[in-house]
């Protein structure tokens, strides 16, 4: 699970640095009112609603390594 959290946030990194990176090309070349709208169709919002959802399914998943019942229980420090 751990991989898969950091996949997904190398993934979205680069998407919007990407992203950003394109934004600004076309602002200094005076061409960001079509870029515009060229990225605001319902495909793109709905890359961007489905890359939401999954990024809150993934802070909700629970890691197999972080399961109470799998990890030891020191009896030292559980008496204190």
């Amino acid at each position: 699970m751990e991989r898969l959290r950091f996949g997904y946030v190398i993934l979205l990194t680069l998407i919007l640095g990407l992203g950003y990176a394109a934004s600004q090309y076309h602002f200094f070349n005076g061409t960001a009112a079509q870029y515009a709208v060229q990225i605001d169709v319902p495909a793109i919002r709905s890359l961007a609603l489905l890359l939401l959802v999954a990024g809150v399914a993934l802070g909700f998943a629970k890691s197999p390594s972080s399961d109470p019942e799998s990890t030891p229980v020191d009896e030292e420090s559980s008496s204190a």
